[in-house]
């Protein structure tokens, strides 16, 4: 005679519920898109040595010392959808940068970046892609930059010239090694 068998729990479902428990142990959230953005202890800024404070126009030299990148502005939308202009917030922020050219001052087109916000303290966490829209030559807005949980932020940006507006110096077509600029930003929870 054939007896009743209980349901097995299949691989997927376990290794699911060892995640989300060891996700909860640790206090890090695994998908940002889904975490709940309310932070189980008060991280407070005031004590984060790492951190630069915002202020709009804050510019840093690239690692080469060869682009200058100016945050001039950090936005992030109230609950009523409106943007509202402040320091960097735990959410969906967008900034408005300017890339300039540490030798002749003159804001730097035909450049192409990319940024990665990351948590030093936090490896391996996801974050959403930052869209990047060009304005005005040497000028970006970039939304979303996702900072989804309180805590130190870099926020990496990784420049490059292209091989036309870098002229000559270096092999022809070939356009210099990517430069860095990052904004180690603060976020409160």
């Amino acid at each position: 005679m054939r007896g009743t068998s209980l349901p097995r729990p299949s691989l997927t479902g376990v290794c699911a519920l060892a995640l989300a428990a060891a996700t909860a142990a640790f206090g890090c959230h695994s998908d940002p898109v889904k975490s709940d953005t309310s932070d189980a202890e008060f991280y407070s800024c005031a004590e984060e040595t790492r951190a630069i404070p915002y202020s709009k126009g804050m510019t840093l030299d690239s690692s080469g010392g060869v682009f200058a990148l100016t945050v001039l502005d950090s936005t992030f939308e109230d609950e009523n959808g409106v943007p509202r202009s402040q320091a960097p917030a735990k959410g969906t922020n967008a900034w408005t940068v300017r890339i300039t050219d540490v030798a002749t001052a003159v804001p730097l087109a035909g450049a192409t970046f990319e940024v990665k916000p990351r948590m030093p303290d936090h490896p391996n966490h996801a974050t959403l892609e930052v869209g990047i829209m060009p304005l005005e030559p040497g000028s970006y807005y970039l939304k979303p930059l996702y900072l989804w949980m309180a805590g130190l932020w870099n926020v990496k940006f990784e420049i490059q010239r292209s091989a036309e507006a870098a002229g000559a110096g270096g092999a022809a077509g070939s356009a210099p090694a990517p430069e860095t600029a990052t904004f180690p930003i603060c976020i409160p929870g």
